[in-house]
């Protein structure tokens, strides 16, 4: 639903309306002119071979008369008095706001400048001085001849890395010696950047300000910068809810498919039958072009390592699997053009944007007329004490120019004891700063922000556009309401209904033919005839158990503490790894014990499980008897038990047949509907064993049921009915709308736009 609110808002946004204009349409009571209509229309269709075509333009007519019915029914419903409804409209009138409490000039100064930058890398170490934003005067100062001091001896020739060891208050340069390798535009405070930028190589920087203190910056290098690469690559996933197994054999399967690929076998062959990224196996593994920051980081270094076409990366871990990368082509920096959008975003986020707000600051001032009371900054002064730096500081509400003007936007006045007010319910705690500087700095903000308000509030008479488009956003926050009461909801809660429209319906909603089927994709002849034979047991070993640590002596019916952690490393394969897993315990006793201690050692063994919830279904005895003399020799005169793990999962014959092998075996199972898997399509659809061959790969594909084609329940074809329901009944409600508001369209105009 916040997908068609979103799109309701972009397709109905509208422009001036002029009261001279023609109108196009009445609906209700409301005059829709031409001008409006025209500028909809353009905004929404930007295809220049259907632009303005009679279809075209009917068509848009009927989606907008659609629309404007729908608001007309929630005015009528006083939808806009609704408390939500203007709640929410004043958040997107916040943000409908801010294009216009900002300046573009300098905006797109500093986004040509980033663009200029972004051609280069610089390699970089800088010395830090640490200074808080709100610094006294004096500490400001001392800091400044500290690393002007520096400074100098590093300008002597000094080694640099060595003074910043020792003099930079950067927790790191102890051992990095201020070095911070390579960097770009919009990567540092742009104070910082620009320091850097103006920097020749081998040269330091003058003393630079920022917000963690002074900076002086040594450049070392420049470089030019990557620009964008396209690569391809082959994936495999980890396992969800994966073992440490599980991953190494994911590693080990990736370490030999990058062995043939470097043994000349054919990229695309591998790549398609091999990878598990579905997106991009069947298109040769290819992405689309990147530039650095766009994937995540280990992806990024390996794939922009990579420095000529045709060249393959060793195996990459990431979050989502293992991967081989193959460098297909690189391309320089995108022109300004293109990314003009993307650095815009970023510069408003930087801290260069603070520069923005100076300049709009001082916009604001000459526009609206700004008056300052020269002498506000002394009655100020005169008012603070220290105690303004503890956060309790109270104004002495007797002071006679507490009702004089400190300053004035335009004909609204701004008296001392408005600042005072603002200063009392603000403070906060400074200890060891200056009052009187912390009073002025939070003056300078009191400024600015009764500027700003000011601004806010007169937007609308300022800005016509801006007016008309608050009214739209304010129809579409109603339309959605009124959509979501006539439509999403009454889908939803109308049970009975949406029930008979899906039964008068049945023919559209079709399950095609499913497959119930597991696919053993193979590497060879004898690697199936192997699959073959372990899969007529009914049972599978599992490959992954330790048997060493499943082995114990157990002389009595009392478990060890020993003995007890072995148990317990079968119980998490148990319990956790394999569910499906089952024991068997072998039993043995010496020559010379009595003959029911085998039995005493399985029912302590069986009452352990039985404990932890391991049902007695899931545990097989064997009693391998009396030991010889040799045997028990061989087994340090000590009877006991042997665990032995098996598994009714046929990814226990995955994990053996790939234990020499990593890519011999690989088992999916599940339902396949008809058509939708290349595999099991291949067959003739019939239950029982089919054999595929696919380029190197060989394909079993046992198929145990069949379904046949069938009509859905409505509880499989929910998504759909829904879906289909809602446009049902929003069908129903225009039919009832266009019958109470009356809808005029004006020919004459509507013959005007149609270009012949």
């Amino acid at each position: 639903m916040k997908i068609v609110f979103a799109f309701i808002i972009l397709f109905f946004t509208s422009a001036f309306r002029f009261d001279k204009d023609p109108v196009i349409l009445q609906i209700g009571g409301e005059n829709i002119t031409l001008a409006e209509f025209r500028y909809v229309y353009e905004k929404n269709n930007s295809n220049p071979d259907i632009a303005y075509s009679e279809k075209s333009i009917r068509e848009y007519l009927d989606l907008y008369i659609n629309f404007k019915l729908k608001v007309q029914e929630a005015y009528a419903q006083q939808m806009d008095s609704i408390q939500d409804v203007r709640r929410e409209f004043e958040v997107y009138q916040k943000q409908l706001s801010k294009p216009y409490l900002s300046e573009n000039k300098v905006t797109d100064e500093l986004v040509k400048q980033a663009y200029e930058r972004l051609k280069e890398e610089i390699h970089a170490s800088h010395i830090l001085v640490k200074l808080p934003p709100n610094a006294t005067p004096a500490d400001t100062a001392a800091a400044y001849s500290r690393l002007k001091e520096i400074r100098r001896r590093a300008m002597a020739n000094e080694d640099f890395g060595n003074l910043a060891a020792e003099y930079s208050d950067e927790p790191a340069a102890k051992t990095s010696k201020g070095d911070l390798g390579y960097f770009t535009a919009l990567q540092m405070i742009y104070s910082f950047e620009d320091e850097a930028y103006r920097t020749p190589v081998g040269q330091i920087s003058e003393i630079c300000r920022t917000g963690y203190g002074y900076h002086i910056i040594k450049v070392h290098k420049r470089r030019t910068s990557n620009g964008s690469i396209r690569v391809a690559h082959l994936m495999l996933r980890h396992p969800a809810n994966g073992t440490k197994d599980d991953s190494t054999a994911v590693l080990s399967r990736i370490k030999e498919i990058e062995r043939r690929m470097r043994n000349g076998e054919n990229w695309n062959n591998l790549c398609a039958t091999l990878s598990e990224d579905v997106g991009t196996r069947d298109k040769n593994g290819e992405l689309e072009w990147f530039t650095a920051g766009n994937l995540i980081q280990p992806f990024e270094e390996a794939a922009f390592g990579l420095q000529n076409a045709g060249d393959i990366s060793p195996a990459v871990q990431t979050p989502y699997g293992w991967h081989l990368i193959k460098m297909l082509e690189r391309k320089p920096l995108e022109a300004f053009k293109s990314l003009e959008p993307v650095l815009k975003k970023k510069v408003s986020k930087d801290s260069r944007s603070e520069l923005n707000k100076i300049y709009f600051i001082k916009k604001l001032k000459k526009e609206n007329e700004f008056d300052e009371n020269k002498k506000a900054k002394e009655w100020i002064a005169d008012q603070v004490t220290p105690s303004l730096l503890e956060g309790n500081w109270r104004f002495n509400r007797s002071e006679k120019n507490l009702e004089k003007n400190i300053f004035q936007i335009k004909d609204q006045k701004y008296l001392l004891k408005d600042f005072m007010n603002y200063l009392e319910k603000n403070q906060k705690k400074n200890l060891g700063k200056d009052a009187k500087q912390y009073a002025m700095n939070v003056y300078e903000t009191f400024i600015n922000e009764s500027l700003m308000t000011f601004e806010e509030k007169n937007l609308e008479s300022k800005y016509p556009d801006y007016r008309y488009l608050l009214k739209e956003y304010r129809e579409g926050i109603m339309l959605f309401k009124i959509m979501e009461q006539n439509v999403w909801g009454k889908s939803l809660s109308d049970e009975a209904g949406l029930r008979k429209y899906f039964e008068e319906n049945q023919n559209k909603y079709r399950m095609n033919s499913l497959a119930h089927a597991v696919i053993y994709d193979v590497n060879s002849e004898e690697t199936l005839l192997r699959l073959k034979e372990e899969l007529k047991k009914e049972v599978f070993p599992n490959p992954s158990a330790n048997y060493s640590d499943c082995k114990f002596s157990l002389n009595s019916d009392v478990i060890s503490e020993v003995e007890t952690s072995n148990l317990n490393a079968v119980l998490t394969l148990m319990l956790a790894s394999d569910t499906a897993a089952i024991v068997e315990l072998n039993t043995y006793s010496l020559p010379n014990e009595k003959a029911d201690i085998s039995k005493k050692r399985i029912e302590a063994v069986k009452k352990y499980f039985s404990n932890m919830n391991i049902t007695s279904k899931r545990i097989a005895e064997k009693d391998l008897g009396k030991l010889t003399a040799a045997q028990a020799k061989q087994k340090g005169n000590k009877g006991g038990i042997e665990i032995k793990m098996y598994s009714k999962s046929k990814k226990m014959i995955e994990k053996l047949l790939n234990q020499a092998n990593p890519l011999a075996l690989k088992i999916t199972e599940g339902k396949f509907e008809k058509g939708k898997s290349d595999i099991v399509n291949n067959t003739n659809w019939t239950v029982g064993e089919h054999k595929i061959s696919v380029k190197d790969r060989i394909y079993l594909v046992i198929i145990s049921k069949i379904e046949p084609e069938r009509a859905k329940k409505l509880d499989e074809a929910k998504g759909q009915a829904i879906s289909d329901f809602q446009n049902y009944l929003e069908k129903q409600w225009l039919e009832k709308l266009r019958g109470k508001y009356k809808v005029t369209v004006n020919e004459d105009e509507v013959q005007k736009l149609i270009r012949k």
